[in-house]
Protein backbone atom coordinates (compact mmCIF):
# COMPACT_ATOMS: atom_id res chain seq x y z
CA UNK A 1 0.00 0.00 0.00
CA UNK A 2 2.72 2.21 0.48
CA UNK A 3 3.86 1.81 -2.80
CA UNK A 4 0.83 2.92 -3.86
CA UNK A 5 0.92 5.85 -1.67
CA UNK A 6 4.28 6.94 -3.14
CA UNK A 7 3.02 6.86 -6.41
CA UNK A 8 -0.31 9.07 -5.76
CA UNK A 9 1.97 11.29 -3.72
CA UNK A 10 3.93 11.95 -6.70
CA UNK A 11 1.08 12.18 -8.62
CA UNK A 12 -0.11 15.02 -6.66
CA UNK A 13 3.31 17.04 -6.53
CA UNK A 14 3.80 16.85 -10.58
CA UNK A 15 0.32 18.19 -11.61
CA UNK A 16 0.15 20.94 -9.35
CA UNK A 17 2.44 23.04 -12.01
CA UNK A 18 -0.61 21.56 -13.96
CA UNK A 19 -3.25 23.23 -12.43
CA UNK A 20 -1.36 26.44 -11.60
CA UNK A 21 -1.43 26.70 -15.10
CA UNK A 22 -4.60 26.15 -15.90
CA UNK A 23 -5.90 28.64 -13.71
CA UNK A 24 -3.72 31.15 -14.93
CA UNK A 25 -5.15 30.46 -18.61
CA UNK A 26 -8.56 30.35 -16.95
CA UNK A 27 -8.00 33.93 -15.75
CA UNK A 28 -6.36 35.24 -18.57
CA UNK A 29 -8.26 33.79 -21.77
CA UNK A 30 -11.51 35.45 -20.90
CA UNK A 31 -12.83 34.91 -24.34
CA UNK A 32 -11.69 30.99 -24.52
CA UNK A 33 -14.66 29.16 -25.34
CA UNK A 34 -15.67 27.42 -22.42
CA UNK A 35 -15.62 24.16 -23.58
CA UNK A 36 -12.36 23.99 -24.38
CA UNK A 37 -11.91 25.15 -20.84
CA UNK A 38 -13.39 22.25 -19.98
CA UNK A 39 -10.81 20.19 -21.86
CA UNK A 40 -8.36 21.54 -19.74
CA UNK A 41 -9.66 20.06 -16.81
CA UNK A 42 -9.58 16.27 -18.83
CA UNK A 43 -5.87 17.15 -19.09
CA UNK A 44 -5.47 17.02 -15.78
CA UNK A 45 -7.94 13.81 -15.42
CA UNK A 46 -5.39 12.20 -17.29
CA UNK A 47 -2.98 12.95 -15.93
CA UNK A 48 -3.76 11.64 -12.46
CA UNK A 49 -5.16 8.47 -13.75
CA UNK A 50 -3.00 7.36 -16.28
CA UNK A 51 -0.58 5.33 -14.96
CA UNK A 52 1.97 5.70 -17.90
CA UNK A 53 3.95 8.86 -17.80
CA UNK A 54 4.07 10.67 -21.07
CA UNK A 55 7.84 12.33 -22.13
CA UNK A 56 8.49 15.59 -24.33
CA UNK A 57 11.59 17.38 -25.04
CA UNK A 58 9.00 20.64 -24.69
CA UNK A 59 8.05 19.38 -20.90
CA UNK A 60 8.84 21.81 -18.05
CA UNK A 61 8.55 19.00 -15.88
CA UNK A 62 12.00 17.96 -14.97
CA UNK A 63 10.36 14.04 -13.48
CA UNK A 64 7.58 12.24 -12.95
CA UNK A 65 8.84 10.72 -9.55
CA UNK A 66 10.16 13.80 -7.70
CA UNK A 67 9.89 11.72 -4.40
CA UNK A 68 12.05 8.16 -6.03
CA UNK A 69 10.72 4.79 -5.49
CA UNK A 70 13.18 3.02 -3.69
CA UNK A 71 13.08 5.93 -0.81
CA UNK A 72 10.81 3.16 1.21
CA UNK A 73 13.13 0.09 0.60
CA UNK A 74 16.39 1.75 1.30
CA UNK A 75 18.42 0.20 3.60
CA UNK A 76 21.09 2.37 4.30
CA UNK A 77 19.21 5.94 3.79
CA UNK A 78 21.83 8.84 3.95
CA UNK A 79 20.99 12.56 4.54
CA UNK A 80 23.15 15.23 3.63
CA UNK A 81 24.49 15.87 7.09
CA UNK A 82 26.19 12.31 6.87
CA UNK A 83 24.04 10.19 9.45
CA UNK A 84 22.83 6.75 8.13
CA UNK A 85 20.70 4.65 9.86
CA UNK A 86 20.03 0.94 9.49
CA UNK A 87 16.47 1.15 9.75
CA UNK A 88 14.93 3.54 7.09
CA UNK A 89 12.87 5.74 9.15
CA UNK A 90 10.80 7.31 6.33
CA UNK A 91 9.29 3.34 6.50
CA UNK A 92 7.51 4.15 9.04
CA UNK A 93 6.51 7.77 7.93
CA UNK A 94 5.06 6.30 4.75
CA UNK A 95 2.87 3.52 6.54
CA UNK A 96 1.53 6.40 8.55
CA UNK A 97 0.33 8.47 5.77
CA UNK A 98 -0.89 5.53 3.86
CA UNK A 99 -2.90 4.58 6.46
CA UNK A 100 -3.84 8.47 6.75
CA UNK A 101 -4.68 8.74 2.89
CA UNK A 102 -6.77 5.46 2.53
CA UNK A 103 -9.31 6.39 5.38
CA UNK A 104 -9.81 10.12 3.49
CA UNK A 105 -10.50 8.11 0.38
CA UNK A 106 -12.96 5.81 2.39
CA UNK A 107 -15.08 8.84 3.93
CA UNK A 108 -14.77 10.72 0.48
CA UNK A 109 -16.39 7.51 -1.25
CA UNK A 110 -18.52 6.73 1.88
CA UNK A 111 -19.85 11.24 1.31
CA UNK A 112 -20.78 10.17 -2.20
CA UNK A 113 -22.32 6.99 -1.94
CA UNK A 114 -24.31 8.31 1.03
CA UNK A 115 -25.44 11.61 -0.92
CA UNK A 116 -26.63 9.17 -3.85
CA UNK A 117 -28.69 7.04 -1.85
CA UNK A 118 -30.83 9.70 -0.31
CA UNK A 119 -31.22 11.78 -3.78
CA UNK A 120 -32.18 8.14 -4.88
CA UNK A 121 -34.82 7.83 -2.38
CA UNK A 122 -35.79 11.41 -2.38
CA UNK A 123 -36.86 11.17 -6.08
CA UNK A 124 -38.39 7.56 -5.48
CA UNK A 125 -41.75 8.94 -5.96
CA UNK A 126 -41.01 10.68 -9.50
CA UNK A 127 -43.92 10.70 -12.12
CA UNK A 128 -42.54 10.18 -15.63
CA UNK A 129 -43.65 12.93 -18.12
CA UNK A 130 -41.37 12.35 -21.27
CA UNK A 131 -38.71 10.43 -22.29
CA UNK A 132 -35.92 10.64 -19.51
CA UNK A 133 -37.90 13.37 -17.72
CA UNK A 134 -39.52 12.70 -14.07
CA UNK A 135 -41.31 15.06 -11.80
CA UNK A 136 -41.16 14.86 -8.35
CA UNK A 137 -43.07 16.59 -5.24
CA UNK A 138 -39.74 16.58 -3.28
CA UNK A 139 -37.39 18.41 -4.94
CA UNK A 140 -36.78 22.51 -5.46
CA UNK A 141 -34.39 21.86 -8.29
CA UNK A 142 -33.99 20.32 -11.79
CA UNK A 143 -31.05 18.10 -12.23
CA UNK A 144 -29.62 14.97 -13.63
CA UNK A 145 -29.50 11.65 -11.64
CA UNK A 146 -27.41 8.76 -12.61
CA UNK A 147 -24.08 7.49 -15.14
CA UNK A 148 -25.25 4.62 -16.82
CA UNK A 149 -28.91 5.75 -17.13
CA UNK A 150 -29.32 9.32 -16.73
CA UNK A 151 -32.28 11.17 -15.80
CA UNK A 152 -34.06 14.78 -15.49
CA UNK A 153 -35.46 15.29 -12.56
CA UNK A 154 -37.65 18.66 -12.46
CA UNK A 155 -39.98 20.08 -9.74
CA UNK A 156 -43.90 19.71 -10.05
CA UNK A 157 -44.44 23.31 -9.13
CA UNK A 158 -42.15 24.39 -12.17
CA UNK A 159 -43.68 27.00 -14.69
CA UNK A 160 -44.58 26.10 -17.82
CA UNK A 161 -42.50 28.83 -19.31
CA UNK A 162 -39.39 28.20 -17.54
CA UNK A 163 -39.34 24.20 -18.44
CA UNK A 164 -38.85 24.31 -21.58
CA UNK A 165 -35.35 26.18 -21.12
CA UNK A 166 -34.49 24.46 -17.96
CA UNK A 167 -34.59 21.14 -19.95
CA UNK A 168 -32.91 22.41 -22.91
CA UNK A 169 -30.04 23.23 -20.19
CA UNK A 170 -30.22 19.50 -18.61
CA UNK A 171 -30.42 18.02 -22.20
CA UNK A 172 -27.15 20.51 -22.92
CA UNK A 173 -25.67 18.10 -20.33
CA UNK A 174 -26.19 14.69 -21.34
CA UNK A 175 -25.12 15.92 -24.88
CA UNK A 176 -22.02 16.86 -23.65
CA UNK A 177 -21.62 13.52 -21.28
CA UNK A 178 -21.18 15.93 -18.06
CA UNK A 179 -23.54 13.48 -15.83
CA UNK A 180 -20.48 11.20 -16.27
CA UNK A 181 -17.54 13.73 -16.24
CA UNK A 182 -18.85 15.32 -12.75
CA UNK A 183 -18.75 11.99 -10.94
CA UNK A 184 -15.25 11.26 -12.41
CA UNK A 185 -13.69 14.06 -10.98
CA UNK A 186 -15.12 13.57 -7.17
CA UNK A 187 -13.87 10.15 -7.67
CA UNK A 188 -10.33 11.28 -8.71
CA UNK A 189 -10.69 14.17 -6.06
CA UNK A 190 -11.62 11.47 -3.47
CA UNK A 191 -8.19 9.93 -4.09
CA UNK A 192 -6.25 12.98 -4.11
CA UNK A 193 -8.15 15.07 -1.11
CA UNK A 194 -5.19 16.08 1.00
CA UNK A 195 -4.10 18.06 -1.99
CA UNK A 196 -5.80 21.67 -2.11
CA UNK A 197 -4.92 22.36 -5.46
CA UNK A 198 -7.39 19.38 -6.34
CA UNK A 199 -10.09 20.69 -4.62
CA UNK A 200 -9.55 24.31 -6.38
CA UNK A 201 -9.69 21.94 -9.70
CA UNK A 202 -12.49 20.48 -8.99
CA UNK A 203 -14.71 23.44 -7.97
CA UNK A 204 -13.77 25.46 -11.44
CA UNK A 205 -14.35 22.07 -13.29
CA UNK A 206 -17.73 22.37 -12.12
CA UNK A 207 -18.22 26.04 -12.72
CA UNK A 208 -16.92 25.44 -15.81
CA UNK A 209 -19.68 22.47 -17.04
CA UNK A 210 -21.99 25.11 -16.49
CA UNK A 211 -20.43 28.26 -18.12
CA UNK A 212 -20.40 25.54 -21.18
CA UNK A 213 -24.04 24.69 -21.02
CA UNK A 214 -24.91 27.91 -20.47
CA UNK A 215 -23.08 28.97 -24.05
CA UNK A 216 -24.65 25.79 -25.83
CA UNK A 217 -27.90 26.53 -24.95
CA UNK A 218 -27.94 30.37 -25.54
CA UNK A 219 -25.56 30.76 -28.41
CA UNK A 220 -28.04 30.77 -31.41
CA UNK A 221 -30.90 32.61 -29.18
CA UNK A 222 -32.07 36.15 -29.19
CA UNK A 223 -31.72 38.86 -26.76
CA UNK A 224 -35.41 38.70 -25.29
CA UNK A 225 -34.80 34.74 -25.09
CA UNK A 226 -31.71 35.46 -22.89
CA UNK A 227 -33.01 37.74 -20.59
CA UNK A 228 -35.58 35.27 -19.75
CA UNK A 229 -32.98 32.52 -19.85
CA UNK A 230 -31.18 34.65 -17.09
CA UNK A 231 -34.16 35.29 -15.49
CA UNK A 232 -35.28 31.87 -14.92
CA UNK A 233 -31.98 30.91 -14.10
CA UNK A 234 -31.61 33.56 -10.76
CA UNK A 235 -35.40 32.44 -9.71
CA UNK A 236 -34.31 28.76 -9.52
CA UNK A 237 -31.16 29.45 -8.44
CA UNK A 238 -30.53 26.89 -4.86
CA UNK A 239 -26.71 27.42 -3.31
CA UNK A 240 -25.28 24.65 -2.25
CA UNK A 241 -23.44 24.17 1.45
CA UNK A 242 -21.54 21.35 0.56
CA UNK A 243 -19.15 19.63 -2.62
CA UNK A 244 -21.49 17.13 -3.99
CA UNK A 245 -20.44 14.06 -6.17
CA UNK A 246 -24.06 14.37 -8.08
CA UNK A 247 -26.37 15.44 -8.98
CA UNK A 248 -25.68 18.17 -12.11
CA UNK A 249 -28.12 20.58 -10.74
CA UNK A 250 -29.54 23.29 -12.86
CA UNK A 251 -28.99 26.45 -10.54
CA UNK A 252 -26.49 25.05 -8.21
CA UNK A 253 -22.84 26.88 -9.26
CA UNK A 254 -21.82 30.48 -9.49
CA UNK A 255 -25.00 31.84 -10.50
CA UNK A 256 -24.13 35.56 -10.76
CA UNK A 257 -21.32 34.89 -12.82
CA UNK A 258 -23.48 32.80 -15.11
CA UNK A 259 -25.75 35.15 -15.35
CA UNK A 260 -23.08 37.77 -16.74
CA UNK A 261 -21.80 35.34 -18.97
CA UNK A 262 -25.38 34.38 -20.82
CA UNK A 263 -25.43 38.19 -21.13
CA UNK A 264 -22.09 39.33 -22.32
CA UNK A 265 -21.66 36.14 -24.35
CA UNK A 266 -20.83 36.63 -28.07
CA UNK A 267 -20.13 33.77 -30.60
CA UNK A 268 -16.14 33.74 -30.66
CA UNK A 269 -14.21 34.33 -33.89
CA UNK A 270 -12.48 31.13 -35.75
CA UNK A 271 -9.15 32.03 -34.68
CA UNK A 272 -9.77 32.81 -31.33
CA UNK A 273 -11.05 29.13 -30.93
CA UNK A 274 -8.27 27.75 -32.96
CA UNK A 275 -6.17 29.82 -30.72
CA UNK A 276 -7.51 28.82 -27.44
CA UNK A 277 -7.05 24.66 -29.07
CA UNK A 278 -3.44 25.58 -28.80
CA UNK A 279 -2.62 26.77 -25.94
CA UNK A 280 -4.58 24.06 -24.80
CA UNK A 281 -2.20 22.01 -26.76
CA UNK A 282 0.67 23.63 -25.33
CA UNK A 283 -0.30 23.54 -21.74
CA UNK A 284 -0.88 19.81 -21.95
CA UNK A 285 2.68 19.08 -23.79
CA UNK A 286 4.53 22.08 -21.43
CA UNK A 287 2.98 20.26 -18.07
CA UNK A 288 1.03 17.17 -18.38
CA UNK A 289 4.45 15.56 -19.24
CA UNK A 290 7.89 14.46 -18.05
CA UNK A 291 11.54 15.50 -19.71
CA UNK A 292 12.43 13.35 -22.32
CA UNK A 293 15.81 11.09 -21.17
CA UNK A 294 18.44 10.30 -23.71
CA UNK A 295 17.20 6.46 -23.90
CA UNK A 296 19.70 3.72 -22.78
CA UNK A 297 20.67 0.88 -24.88
CA UNK A 298 20.06 -2.56 -23.85
CA UNK A 299 23.54 -3.74 -25.66
CA UNK A 300 25.63 -1.10 -24.17
CA UNK A 301 24.59 -2.10 -20.89
CA UNK A 302 25.00 -5.88 -21.33
CA UNK A 303 28.52 -4.90 -22.64
CA UNK A 304 28.94 -3.31 -19.40
CA UNK A 305 28.32 -5.87 -17.43
CA UNK A 306 30.55 -8.11 -19.09
CA UNK A 307 33.55 -5.99 -18.87
CA UNK A 308 32.98 -5.76 -15.18
CA UNK A 309 32.63 -9.11 -14.48
CA UNK A 310 35.75 -9.99 -16.11
CA UNK A 311 37.68 -6.99 -14.12
CA UNK A 312 40.80 -8.60 -12.50
CA UNK A 313 40.91 -8.23 -8.37
CA UNK A 314 42.75 -6.24 -6.84
CA UNK A 315 44.12 -6.15 -2.87
CA UNK A 316 43.09 -3.27 -1.45
CA UNK A 317 45.63 -2.66 1.86
CA UNK A 318 43.22 -0.54 4.03
CA UNK A 319 40.70 -2.99 4.60
CA UNK A 320 42.03 -5.93 4.01
CA UNK A 321 39.28 -7.03 1.16
CA UNK A 322 39.36 -7.28 -2.29
CA UNK A 323 37.24 -4.66 -4.61
CA UNK A 324 37.03 -5.44 -8.63
CA UNK A 325 39.39 -2.65 -10.24
CA UNK A 326 36.63 -1.12 -11.53
CA UNK A 327 35.53 -0.48 -8.21
CA UNK A 328 39.00 1.08 -6.93
CA UNK A 329 37.71 4.28 -8.32
CA UNK A 330 34.33 3.94 -6.05
CA UNK A 331 37.29 4.87 -2.94
CA UNK A 332 38.94 7.34 -5.15
CA UNK A 333 35.53 9.56 -5.67
CA UNK A 334 35.48 11.32 -2.49
CA UNK A 335 38.14 13.68 -3.70
CA UNK A 336 36.00 14.54 -6.77
CA UNK A 337 34.85 18.07 -6.05
CA UNK A 338 32.32 19.53 -7.23
CA UNK A 339 29.86 22.60 -6.24
CA UNK A 340 26.26 21.74 -4.95
CA UNK A 341 23.12 23.31 -6.66
CA UNK A 342 20.48 22.40 -9.03
CA UNK A 343 21.84 24.63 -11.25
CA UNK A 344 24.74 22.09 -12.24
CA UNK A 345 24.82 19.65 -15.48
CA UNK A 346 26.90 17.35 -16.10
CA UNK A 347 27.86 15.21 -19.46
CA UNK A 348 28.15 11.39 -18.59
CA UNK A 349 31.96 10.40 -19.84
CA UNK A 350 32.13 6.33 -19.54
CA UNK A 351 35.61 4.29 -21.48
CA UNK A 352 33.73 0.82 -21.25
CA UNK A 353 29.81 1.57 -22.04
CA UNK A 354 26.94 2.86 -19.77
CA UNK A 355 26.95 4.43 -16.26
CA UNK A 356 24.93 2.61 -13.22
CA UNK A 357 22.76 4.65 -11.16
CA UNK A 358 22.97 3.52 -7.70
CA UNK A 359 20.19 4.56 -4.61
CA UNK A 360 22.88 5.75 -2.60
CA UNK A 361 26.01 7.09 -2.88
CA UNK A 362 28.15 4.05 -3.02
CA UNK A 363 29.66 1.38 -4.81
CA UNK A 364 27.49 -1.26 -2.51
CA UNK A 365 24.34 0.30 -2.77
CA UNK A 366 20.85 -1.11 -5.29
CA UNK A 367 21.46 -0.73 -9.02
CA UNK A 368 18.32 1.18 -9.84
CA UNK A 369 18.87 2.09 -13.87
CA UNK A 370 21.78 3.18 -16.08
CA UNK A 371 22.67 6.93 -18.47
CA UNK A 372 24.23 6.52 -21.71
CA UNK A 373 27.72 7.84 -22.54
CA UNK A 374 27.56 11.21 -23.47
CA UNK A 375 23.72 11.59 -22.07
CA UNK A 376 23.32 15.22 -20.33
CA UNK A 377 22.22 14.73 -16.47
CA UNK A 378 21.09 17.42 -14.16
CA UNK A 379 22.91 17.31 -10.65
CA UNK A 380 21.41 18.03 -7.32
CA UNK A 381 24.30 18.16 -4.94
CA UNK A 382 27.77 16.49 -4.49
CA UNK A 383 28.14 14.13 -1.96
CA UNK A 384 31.43 12.33 -0.87
CA UNK A 385 32.30 12.10 -4.79
CA UNK A 386 29.07 10.77 -6.20
CA UNK A 387 26.67 13.17 -7.88
CA UNK A 388 22.70 13.19 -6.93
CA UNK A 389 21.00 13.44 -10.42
CA UNK A 390 17.68 13.04 -11.79
CA UNK A 391 16.46 10.68 -13.98
CA UNK A 392 13.33 8.87 -15.41
CA UNK A 393 12.75 6.68 -12.74
CA UNK A 394 13.55 9.46 -10.18
CA UNK A 395 16.67 10.62 -8.17
CA UNK A 396 20.14 8.93 -7.93
CA UNK A 397 23.78 8.71 -7.49
CA UNK A 398 26.22 8.27 -10.05
CA UNK A 399 30.28 8.39 -9.63
CA UNK A 400 31.64 11.60 -10.39
CA UNK A 401 34.82 10.76 -11.69
CA UNK A 402 32.86 9.79 -14.96
CA UNK A 403 30.57 13.01 -15.01
CA UNK A 404 31.97 16.50 -16.50
CA UNK A 405 29.86 19.03 -14.52
CA UNK A 406 29.40 21.96 -15.90
CA UNK A 407 27.34 24.92 -15.04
Amino acid sequence: MEQVFLFVLNNAITVSALIIAIIMVRALGKKMPKWITCMLWMIVAVKLTVPVQFESVMSLIPTGKPIPTNIITENNPQIKSGISSSVNSLQIFFRIGALVWLTGVILMLTYAVATYVLIRKRVSVSVKIDSKVYECDDISDSFILGTISPKVYIPSSLPEGAREYILKHEFAHLSRYDHLWKPLGFLILSVYWFNPLCWIAYILLCKDIEYACDEKVTKNIEKDEKAEYCKILLENSMPRKMIAACPVAFGETDVKNRIKNVVNYKRPAFWITIASIMVCAGVGVCFATNKSLKPVNEQQVAETEQVQAEQPVQKNEQDDKFIAVADVADEAASNVSAPEGSGWIGIVKTPDGVLKVRSAPNADSENIGYVAPDEEVQIIEEVDGWYKIITSDGEGYVDGEYVDSYK
